[in-house]
């Protein structure tokens, strides 16, 4: 194994974070090239850069669409970054679905997933509800305190979002929260609303929203002019 100055990292798709670790690489010296990260240009190709990289450094997450590497600038296709990959990458990032993981264990290309470490995945929760809090606060005209705010989905991202609505003295709905032993949520304030009583000035908040949690309602029958967050869809 080379000694990991001398290793050639690439860093693919995601957003202006990917774009903050460039920039942490280059100004600790070490070999990196970028492709599709927002704000570098893109002077070779995909299958260059990925042919010349030890390290892959893929965005978190992985995937929005299960068809593209998450991008803001470019339209990197899944099945295309598999066919150049091969048994000396190792693949670092975050949310690679159970195909994605098949498909590298049948080339035997190595990958490691932050969400698989609790702690990271635990932090990454916190920031995830910081930043859906700003945004709702950011799109709303009223105060959201005092606010109907609908949690839907599960998991770390959905009790922090909770959790911290909560504080703010927000009315949270989240029947369909899935609340662990460790979240440190208060599941008494969980009440839960029909769909289609939620009105302008509540807050909605989407997490990995799997199934009918909705009752049949689409999500564009909800009438509202407060923020509607989709997170790791």
């Amino acid at each position: 194994m080379k000694d990991k100055m001398n290793l050639r990292y690439c860093i693919i798709g995601g957003d202006l974070r990917q774009r903050y670790l460039a920039a942490e690489f280059e100004n600790n010296g070490y070999h990196i090239n970028t492709f599709g990260v927002c704000g570098m240009p893109d002077d070779s190709s995909l299958k260059e850069r990925i042919d010349h990289s030890d390290i892959l450094i893929l965005p978190i997450p992985f995937s929005k669409d299960r068809r593209t590497v998450f991008s803001n600038t470019s339209d990197i296709n899944i099945s295309e970054l598999l066919s150049l990959l091969n048994s000396h990458h190792i693949l670092y990032g975050g949310c690679f679905n159970e195909a994605f993981r098949n498909k590298c264990q049948e080339k035997g290309v190595a990958f490691i997933d932050f969400m698989d470490d609790d702690t990271f995945e635990l932090n990454n929760s916190i920031a995830t509800a910081e930043g859906t809090i700003a945004e709702a606060i950011s799109h709303s005209d009223i105060n959201i305190h005092a606010s109907r705010c609908l949690v839907l989905g599960y998991g770390k991202c959905g009790s922090a979002i909770a959790n911290r609505l909560h504080v703010l003295g927000c009315r949270v709905d989240g029947q369909f929260v899935h609340i662990g032993a460790d979240t440190g949520f208060d599941a008494g304030v969980v009440q839960g609303i029909p769909v289609r009583q939620l009105q302008h000035g509540d807050v909605y908040c989407l997490t990995d929203v799997q199934g009918d949690i909705l009752g049949g309602a689409a999500v564009g029958d909800i009438q509202t002019a407060a923020a509607l967050r989709v997170l790791a869809s």
